[in-house]
């Protein structure tokens, strides 16, 4: 069942208007869905995509970064406010969305826009899992 609700979230996130091809990774036991990011305005965007921790222990999204950004940040829907937090909660067995409605990364001060079908290197740093980059 786990796993099927981690194909549900992928599907929803690449049903998203993008013309680049869907990117997969794996690091420890954290399985990172097709990450993307909407065209971005004002110098910034935000990044979305399905996490999935396979592992039997908790883990968590301590941080991540871009070289293209100035700042980037961890973003949670809070009593319907969107905040920055430390951290993103990474359950074992339990899919986690970054999407619109909800967590997500922030990726503001960017050196360029970021164009529909563009790419950038986001790296993205778990408690226990390590450090991967992906592209966004």
């Amino acid at each position: 069942m786990t796993r099927l609700a981690f194909l549900a979230v992928v599907g929803v996130a690449l049903a998203a208007p993008l013309t680049a091809r869907a990117h997969s990774y794996k690091i420890g036991a954290i399985e990172i869905g097709h990450v993307w990011a909407p065209p971005s305005q004002d110098g910034a965007t935000e990044v979305y995509g399905p996490l999935l921790n396979t592992g039997s222990a908790p883990d968590r999204l301590v941080g991540a970064s871009a070289k293209v950004a100035r700042s980037v940040a961890i973003r949670d829907k809070r009593d319907d406010t969107l905040v920055t937090v430390a951290s993103l909660a990474l359950p074992p067995g339990k899919p986690v969305s970054l999407a619109p409605w909800g967590a997500r990364i922030a990726v503001s001060g960017l050196a360029q826009p970021v164009k529909e079908g563009g790419a950038f290197a986001l790296t993205l740093r778990f408690a226990k899992a390590g450090t991967i980059t992906v592209q966004v």
